[in-house]
């Protein structure tokens, strides 16, 4: 015994990783000897063991049930042995082997493993490298490597022979007390992945799906799916998903229609979804080439109910409206096709919605107007006394080939009808507008009562806007609070309309605001290529700022009041570029009429703007007519805007807005 050492110890772990910190107690026996060493450990975690689950994946369907796949980390516990070897045999370079077994354990999961390390110790042990590999089923190969530096503190030892042991022994003795202990400090983590049926959030139970894929006959399941939309229809209850293939290509066994139940999902294959469950949010990815094809022979394609989704669908409209329904809550569709085989009908039809509707990646074509009754429009979203919408969202969509065959509204990829209700927030971004034409428009915006708090259009394109509106509004008796149109591009069109029109027969509009626009290569006949006309009503506060207007033989911006306006205005001209406007001699790139005999004010701050050319005609043209009054701020003249300037009698000097 007088030939070894002999040690205990006990030691604290901590590891933090991304997911989780972990805690261990460690405890060891060693014995040390001048050539064999022999030691054991053993190590125990504390506290919380394991992660929360994390990365929820798509794992696959089966039956009705959709699975994922989750992966969470925990610590194991363990023990290892070892067996060193010291080789001390030059003076100033000593090397040791050491090799054992390992036995790990966590979360059901173990597994026995072995490990081999070397050291070599150069300079008096003041400088170490060191490697080792180890091997289990579970963890697989690791390899290690580490250079170490050793600083001792404190003064030189010395050491009293005593009898019977040589003075290597005693020195090699001493050097073993010193010796550190070696044990497994990384504290080991696995990692788990956990395949289960997803879960639906709002009840607590498995998800549950009901598959359509008409060239099957069977029992709605992934296996075998249902051979109709109808047959879904009728299995099916709320908060569950039913999942549509394309099958053959054709509307066989998808010409009914199809009524939805509450919180009902309706997906088509051939794209991803994203669906919400209890362990969190999971891509569906496509598990089909193409889109499914929908319709209904005898009326509307989707009845809706509240908290519906659909997605993924080409939906044919040819007897009915492609999505509709009357006073549902929330609304959220995106990836689909609306293709109108016939007039007078709508993509989707909103009457009295609430809460929240989004409709993005979309695609709506031909829709058209025959009757002079409203109708044949992309989105149609009415609101009626008493009825709140929270939210409009329309993004990424695309909006072509719509006509009208009447002056009256309809024809519209976008047409927001407000009779006395409310919207709280109405956007329309990053969409297409193209081929519009014969009096139909991109977006109608028309306020009979009610309000919208806030609408913006912004990043959006309108090609080929010929005898049609890109952007028509009216408002009656309503009211529209933070109304913008910034950052579109306005191309390729002509007509005897306007590109944005704005109509107040009554009503108020504050803070409306058209800004960062392009317009290229548009000719109307009309008053204007963004022309507002006051009949009545209040445009609190107007600005048309940062446009750039390229536009041939046009008059370019117009605002005119007409003889029933009494009401305030301020109007703010800024910063536009005004190019090839008003080249015809009755034309002007920016004309503020106030001559019809009304008897509203008008103060007009219009500073930075350049017209080329700048004169023959003159650019510019203010005019006023007693009783209305027409004051400027300074700075509204030459000293400001390049381009020469027609001001009529009695439009107030620079300065004289109050």
């Amino acid at each position: 015994m007088n030939s070894r050492v002999f040690g205990v110890n006990s030691y604290y772990d901590y590891r933090n990783t991304r997911r989780q910190h972990y805690n261990q107690i460690g405890a060891g026996l060693e014995s040390l000897g001048r050539i064999w060493d022999f030691r054991i450990n053993g190590y125990l975690p504390v506290g919380r063991k394991q992660s929360p689950f994390s990365h929820p994946q798509f794992a696959g369907v089966e039956g009705h049930s959709l699975l994922i796949k989750r992966k969470r980390d925990f610590a194991m516990k363990g023990a290892n042995a070892e067996l060193g070897l010291h080789v001390d045999r030059a003076k100033d370079a000593s090397l040791y082997f050491a090799g054992g077994p390992y036995y790990l354990r966590g979360m059901g999961e173990s597994t026995w493993g072995g490990e081999f390390r070397a050291a070599l110790d150069l300079f008096h042990r003041y400088f170490r490298i060191e490697g080792g590999v180890s091997y289990d089923h579970f963890f697989k190969w690791i390899g290690q490597a580490q250079v170490s530096l050793n600083i001792p503190f404190g003064k030189r030892w010395s050491m009293t022979k005593k009898p019977n042991r040589s003075c290597s022994q005693a020195a090699t003795l001493y050097a073993r007390a010193m010796q550190r202990v070696d044990r497994n400090e990384i504290i080991p983590i696995g990692k788990q992945k956990v395949v289960s049926p997803a879960t639906n959030p709002a009840t607590g139970d498995p998800w549950v799906f009901w598959f359509v894929n008409n060239t099957s006959s069977s029992a709605g399941t992934y296996e075998d799916p249902f051979p109709s939309l109808l047959a879904a229809q009728e299995a099916s209850f709320s908060n569950q998903a039913i999942y549509v293939f394309p099958g053959n290509g054709t509307t066989q066994g998808m010409d009914s229609g199809i009524f939805l139940k509450e919180s009902q999902l309706l997906f088509g294959a051939g794209v991803s979804h994203t669906i919400a469950t209890k362990q969190g949010k999971v891509i569906i990815p496509a598990l089909a080439s193409s889109l499914p094809n929908m319709t209904n022979t005898m009326g509307d394609v989707v009845t809706l109910a509240s908290n519906n989704t659909v997605s993924g669908f080409n939906v044919l409209v040819q007897n009915g409206h492609g999505l509709t329904g009357t006073g549902i809550s929330n609304l959220f569709t995106d990836h689909n096709i609306f293709i109108a085989n016939n007039p007078d009908l709508d993509g989707i039809l909103l009457i009295d919605p609430s809460g929240q509707v989004s409709v993005t990646t979309s695609i709506f074509s031909g829709f058209s107007n025959a009757n002079g009754v409203i109708g044949g429009n992309g989105i149609h979203v009415e609101l009626n006394p008493g009825s709140l919408l929270t939210s409009m969202s329309i993004t990424k969509s695309q909006f072509n080939n719509l006509t009208n065959a009447f002056t009256s509204y309809s024809g519209s990829g976008v047409f927001f009808a407000v009779h006395g209700g409310t919207i709280g927030s109405a956007t329309v971004s990053n969409c297409s507008f193209s081929n519009v034409v014969n009096f139909a428009e991109g977006a109608l915006i028309w306020v009979s009562s009610g309000n919208i708090n806030n609408l913006k259009i912004f990043e959006c394109s309108f090609f080929d806007i010929n005898d049609a509106w890109g952007i028509y509004t009216e408002v009656d008796n309503g009211q529209i609070d933070n109304m913008a149109i910034s950052n579109c591009a306005f191309a390729n069109s002509t007509g005897p309309v306007s590109t944005i029109e704005t109509e107040m027969f009554g009503g108020f509009v504050d803070n409306f605001n058209i800004s960062n626009n392009i317009f290229e290569n548009i000719e109307t006949t009309s008053s204007g290529v963004c022309f507002t006309q006051l009949w009545e009503g209040t445009i609190n506060q107007m600005s048309v700022a940062g446009n750039a207007f390229n536009t041939p033989n046009s008059q370019i911006f117009t605002l005119f009041a007409q003889p029933v306006f009494t009401k305030n205005i301020s109007l703010y001209v800024l910063d536009n570029a005004f190019v090839d406007g008003g080249s015809s001699p009755t034309g002007y790139a920016a004309k503020v009429d106030m001559s019809s005999g009304n008897s509203g004010n008008l103060c007009l701050e219009f500073i930075g703007n350049s017209a080329s050319p700048t004169s023959n005609p003159a650019p510019y043209l203010f005019i006023v007519s007693p009783p209305a009054t027409f004051n400027r701020t300074i700075g509204s003249d030459n000293t400001t805007n390049i381009g020469q300037f027609v001001i009529g009698p009695g439009v107030g000097e620079p300065g004289t807005c109050p």
